[in-house]
């Protein structure tokens, strides 16, 4: 009983303190690298054209959710675009349509991973990744 009450302990501590963790995200070489110009060609509008955008700097095939994220759908502000920042704050506001998650919150930034693995990576298929994931892993290439 007192190995479990230390080990609850040690795991309350760590999650009071430690803080966020970020996901690790493992990068399939054989799909392409987007830049933010060339996702934006995939934002609905073509429907010749799949429909994309960019979670944690995965690219995601939304197009099955065309009705969401195409032209006159709820989310069609965030088709070809990566929206982490709306994703962790939950705001569809033009200045949240972006990769930039500086400055959110631990529970911001645990909920941005519970909508990507839990949503989109459990829905749609990835189809590459954003060039910024790979400079930030210090990579310019594949």
């Amino acid at each position: 009983m007192l190995g479990y009450n230390v080990c609850f302990a040690v795991g309350l501590i760590c999650v009071i303190h430690c803080g966020y963790s970020p996901l690790k995200i493992d990068i399939d070489r054989e799909l392409p690298v987007f830049s933010h110009e060339e996702l934006s060609q995939y934002n609905g509008k073509d429907t010749e054209k799949p429909v994309y955008l960019a979670v944690k700097g995965v690219v995601f095939d939304v197009s099955e959710g065309r009705r969401f994220y195409g032209p006159g759908g709820n989310y069609h502000m965030m088709a070809g675009k990566d929206v982490s920042r709306a994703m962790a704050t939950q705001e569809l506001m033009d200045q949240d349509m972006t990769h930039d998650v500086a400055g959110l919150s631990d529970d911001q930034l645990q909920s941005l991973d519970n909508m990507f693995t839990k949503l989109y990576l459990t829905k749609y298929k990835k189809v590459g990744y954003m060039q910024y994931l790979l400079e930030e892993n210090g990579k310019t290439e594949l």
